[in-house]
């Protein structure tokens, strides 16, 4: 699968938590008011400090509601309602399925019923007796709950002030509904109709996060989020040549993971884990192919940690060595690097010089220019070229080039790069002294 720039950039800045699923309205606890058929309840305020029976600003869809007979039988609809742009007049905007009522055992229905923010609670009576209203905390409000006779309510309907109408103070409605925001605007509820809870982009199984890049030493890789998971969290994960057994790579939580040296081998995976008040999910990409050199040709070669043992160091008779032994000699000094990946190791050597200054350039000094300003000028002293592994090298030097070319005692600078396939890393300095033996 190719994902472009574009695509990865929006996944990253698309990606935000849902709102939580609520649960609005309430139910009573003990043996009220008996609910009267042809009428319809409407829970319309809610006093000071009790629950609220409104739709929340991010309800999208009631999923279920619920009631307590607390003894009665009979059935009854859930009804959603709107407030009207006339004060006192509500729209009937969606009723559920007439369920049957019994015992005392609270009884949740399932529904799918969209909704918007502001939209009220109510109840339809249509047959029996049950508990259908109950005193609240706050008994002297006014206003709280509405008794509309309404005969037999119907979707569209707008229910009238003409028709009876009651305000109980203080009385509560014995319904519950549970609301759910719908972020992708599929329809379906983020948490419980989702096929995946965590993540509100899809009713099909949770996407696993990508994994985009090459498996080669020094490259990066950049993880992709999948889909839209709520709460995410993320590890890089180090595993086996055949994907069969991982472990977190400590300290790598990121989307974004350099190849080193240790993944050689090995494949790697990234693991998601998002969460919401619902459940916790944790999902994992796809292996990449094993980590090996032969996926290397076209990478940049990188040099990095590059230091010296000594800035100060008598001449030797050695020859420069590599090895990856990391104690300096006694005399000369010790280099030391990392690679990403084996490379020829390339270290020039210069120094500082007197010059003269002709037609803007700094000159070698001569009889015919003694006249001519003085300028520094810089000197090639030499180079070593040497074949490096991966990862941790050391270079002893002693001053000498070769068997019969050495650098003279004075200051130095030696400037190291690495070549590999035709791509060269960036170049990297030190100074340093030779004194006399």
């Amino acid at each position: 699968m190719r994902i472009t720039l574009a695509t990865l950039l929006l996944l990253l800045t698309t990606a935000t938590t849902a709102q939580a699923t609520s649960t609005i309205g309430q139910l009573a606890t003990s043996t009220h008011a008996a609910c009267k058929t042809g009428h319809l309840y409407l829970q319309a305020q809610s006093a000071a400090g009790e629950p609220s029976y409104t739709v929340p600003t991010y309800g999208a869809l009631v999923t279920s509601w619920s009631q307590t007979p607390l003894g009665g039988e009979g059935s009854e609809r859930l009804v959603v309602v709107r407030p009207a742009t006339t004060a006192g007049q509500y729209t009937v905007v969606a009723m559920s399925p007439e369920e049957n009522v019994t015992g005392s055992a609270t009884q949740i229905f399932p529904v799918h019923i969209a909704v918007q923010s502001g939209d009220l609670l109510g109840l339809d009576p249509v047959s029996g007796s049950f508990s259908c209203e109950f005193p609240g905390t706050n008994a002297g409000s006014i206003g709280d709950l509405v008794d509309l006779t309404t005969g037999n309510p119907q979707v569209g309907e707008t229910l009238m002030p003409g028709l009876s109408r009651t305000e109980e103070p203080g009385e509560r409605l014995n319904v519950t509904a549970t609301v759910e925001p719908d972020a992708d605007h599929d329809g379906y509820g983020d948490s419980t109709e989702d096929a995946c809870p965590t993540d509100p982009s899809t009713r099909a199984a949770c996407p696993i996060p990508l994994i985009i890049g090459t498996p080669a030493v020094g490259q990066t890789l950049q993880g992709t989020l999948g889909g839209l998971p709520e709460n995410p969290s993320y590890a890089w994960l180090r595993c086996s040549g055949a994907a069969a057994s991982c472990y977190a790579i400590p300290g790598e939580t990121g989307l974004i993971y350099r190849i080193t040296s240790i993944d050689i081998g090995h494949t790697l995976r990234l693991r998601q884990t998002a969460s919401n008040e619902q459940d916790t999910q944790i999902t994992e990409s796809a292996p990449t192919a094993p980590v090996s050199f032969a996926t290397t040709a076209a990478v940049t070669p990188q040099l990095s940690s590059f230091t010296q043992s000594a800035a100060r160091w008598r001449e030797g008779v050695a020859l420069a060595h590599y090895s990856r032994k990391t104690k300096p000699p006694p005399i000369g000094t010790t280099f030391r690097f990392v690679l990403n990946l084996p490379s020829t190791v390339t270290m020039v050597f210069s120094q500082k010089a007197s010059g003269r200054l002709l037609g803007g350039k700094c000159v070698a000094p001569t009889k015919h220019n003694e006249h001519k300003h003085t300028c520094a000028r810089t000197v090639n002293a030499g180079e070593l070229r040497l074949a490096a592994h991966v990862g941790h090298s050391t270079v002893t030097f002693q001053g000498r080039l070769s068997s019969s070319r050495k650098l003279s005692p004075g200051r130095y600078t030696v400037t190291i790069s690495a070549g590999s396939s035709g791509r060269s890393s960036a170049p990297k300095s030190l100074s340093f002294t030779i004194l006399a033996h």
